[in-house]
């Protein structure tokens, strides 16, 4: 186990005392449960990507990790165009939206990449 004193002061004896009892399968539940907790205390992928789109958006598409865009880009593009996002965390722990335009939706829902 490494030792990070920033994490363990934010813990408190008691309740490391208690995880430091569980074991390997109670210690992946704990993971899952905080992993869970964490989540739900931030903004969905969906709310995300509503907030910072820069176009007019069709539709979001959520597939957990990542969700797939249809929108009409800024600029008054005539047709909309598909994209992949998904949250990027940097070095420095920030997070940011990544967009990796996928092709032009065609008027069948098709895509021409």
């Amino acid at each position: 186990m490494t030792d990070d004193p920033a994490s363990d002061r934010e813990l408190s004896a008691q309740l490391r005392e208690q995880l430091d009892g569980l074991d390997t399968a109670g210690l992946r539940a704990v993971r899952s449960y905080a992993t869970r907790r964490l989540e739900s205390l931030d903004p969905s992928l969906a709310d995300r990507i509503e907030a910072e789109a820069d176009g007019e958006i069709i539709n979001v598409e959520s597939h957990g990790t990542y969700a797939l865009v249809r929108m009409y880009p800024p600029g008054g593009a005539d047709h909309p165009v598909l994209f992949h996002v998904m949250q990027q965390r940097h070095v420095d722990g920030a997070e940011s939206l990544h967009w990796t335009r996928l092709g032009d939706v065609r008027d069948n829902g098709g895509v021409d990449r």
